[in-house]
């Protein structure tokens, strides 16, 4: 048994025009590294680590602000307090632990500074 090839005699392969030519279900060639263009795309590396760290600093400022001016407040005991209550009083516990060990000395040290 032979195996006969045939060459194939209309086909070029110069670089990659025929891998690479636009046909009827190809989509259309990104430019990533052409910001000129309009269809420039930029790298979305870090984009979910940034968005949760904004997050989470947006929460603890919310929990450290409420703290602060007073609208809500520790309770002495919970005994007979109410849900509201207590997550008033876990919510200010939370946003004075975080002032204590993230904006407190922050502000020492520029009051500090200043003298």
């Amino acid at each position: 048994m032979s195996l006969k090839v045939d060459s194939v005699s209309n086909v070029n392969f110069r670089g990659n025009e025929f891998l690479e030519r636009p046909g009827k279900y190809a989509n259309a060639p990104i430019a990533e590294n052409n910001p000129g263009t309009d269809e420039f795309v930029k790298p979305k590396k870090g984009k979910k680590v940034l968005k949760a760290a904004i997050g989470i600093v947006a929460v603890a400022a919310a929990l450290v602000g409420l703290a602060k001016f007073g609208a809500v407040k520790e309770l002495e005991t919970l005994e007979g307090a109410g849900i509201l209550a207590k997550l008033q009083h876990y919510t200010a516990k939370a946003g004075n632990a975080i002032a204590k060990y993230t904006i407190d000395p922050v502000i020492g040290l520029l009051r500090r500074n200043k003298t």
